[in-house]
């Protein structure tokens, strides 16, 4: 596949040097089955410059072009939240009993966002009142005590919903059966399953077509840093190879027109109370990038509670309006000229798809799950 791609539409930098052709090369001598053999450059992953693929200079070109920003919260918003910034349980109660949303005026268009942060505020504020924030807890914990304000926040999104409960990807899914024939010299093979991921941000399934999916989060109960083991698995392996098949399905979507470069997927990885927001995007015609922000760490201590906890409420924000963006750039119409009954002759025909680098097959993972 990597010798169909057309060279005009690599990505050159300023030094001369192809980041897709590095890659390759890269990839080839990688005996782990690295995120660049899927054309996946992750300014973040320290390989790059341990084993001089590119220089400090490089990768922070890379972050830069093209970079796409986060959603910023309306002053509504941070004002809402800024009257949380608290480091007590009874100041916090006292600011819930004086900002409560439970009106029986109550206006979902206008004030979801703040009854979503009442909520969130209420059920963390009862955790620290009850000592469960210094105590260890399995995985199931954290997601159904502290993280559960995803899914309550994708509540507001009409047509999306946040779906837990270790749910495959179905453009994982979908990428490991493109190949799948019926049965000729051999039996028709199984059908394989997606990547399992905690949380996935999916469209509703109306069971008329294949729902889209926007972002995942995956998560452990200990708490590690960018070198722990399972972090690096899930953050720098596993994550951003799900965002990238989801992102390959929402560019066929819009059948890889103009609105391609403003496509993303987003997600979070979650290491105890620790939060970290993944975005990954396509800046150029074959490469996926992951942008990373900073780990945020909830403090087990209540004192701490606005500087800790408020950011991490906001990053959950910022996702939930990352996909909401996207979902409406999907569904927009592609605009042209509606005189234009050319589109007629074509409409029949199966479009030919483009060259693209498809994420690789891990053997790895398949000699994991036989053990």
């Amino acid at each position: 596949m990597f010798k169909k791609l057309n060279q005009n539409n690599k990505w050159y930098l300023s030094t001369g040097k192809c980041v897709d052709d590095e890659l390759f090369m890269f990839g080839l001598q990688c005996e782990s089955d690295h995120p660049s053999r899927s054309l996946i450059i992750d300014p973040y992953d320290k390989n790059y410059t341990t084993c001089n693929v590119f220089t400090e200079e490089e990768l922070q070109e890379i972050i830069n072009h093209k970079k796409k920003s986060f959603p910023k919260p309306p002053d509504s918003l941070k004002k809402s939240l800024n009257q949380y910034n608290q480091d007590s349980t009874v100041k916090l109660r006292t600011a819930l009993g004086n900002n409560h949303t439970f009106h029986s005026d109550y206006n979902k268009e206008e004030s979801s966002d703040k009854d979503w942060i009442t909520l969130v505020i209420f059920s963390l504020v009862r955790e620290y009142e009850n000592g469960n924030m210094n105590r260890p807890h399995n995985e199931r914990w954290y997601q159904t005590h502290i993280w559960s304000m995803i899914e309550s926040c994708f509540d507001k999104l009409e047509d999306i919903e946040a779906v837990g409960g270790e749910s495959a990807c179905l453009g994982t899914k979908k990428r490991k059966n493109e190949t799948r024939t019926i049965g000729s010299i051999s039996k028709i093979s199984r059908s394989k399953y997606g990547h399992k991921c905690h949380l996935i941000f999916r469209q509703y399934n109306n069971q008329h077509t294949a729902p889209l999916e926007f972002g995942a989060s995956e998560a452990k109960s200990k708490i590690e840093d960018e070198s722990g083991t399972n972090f690096m698995n899930e953050g720098f392996y596993k994550l951003p190879r799900t965002l990238k098949d989801m992102l390959d399905y929402l560019l066929k979507e819009i059948n890889f027109d103009h609105r391609s470069e403003a496509i993303r997927t987003v997600g979070f990885i979650h290491s105890g109370l620790s939060s970290t927001l993944i975005e990954l995007d396509r800046p150029t015609k074959y490469i996926s990038r992951v942008s990373r922000c900073k780990t945020l760490v909830i403090s087990n201590s209540v004192d701490q509670f606005g500087t800790t906890v408020l950011p991490v409420i906001l990053s959950t924000w910022v996702c939930s309006e990352v996909v909401k963006e996207v979902f409406e750039i999907i569904s927009s119409k592609n605009k042209s000229n509606e005189n234009d009954i050319a589109w007629f002759d074509n409409c029949l025909e199966r479009r030919p798809i483009p060259n693209m680098p498809t994420t690789s097959v891990s053997s790895e993972t398949a000699q994991k799950r036989l053990k």
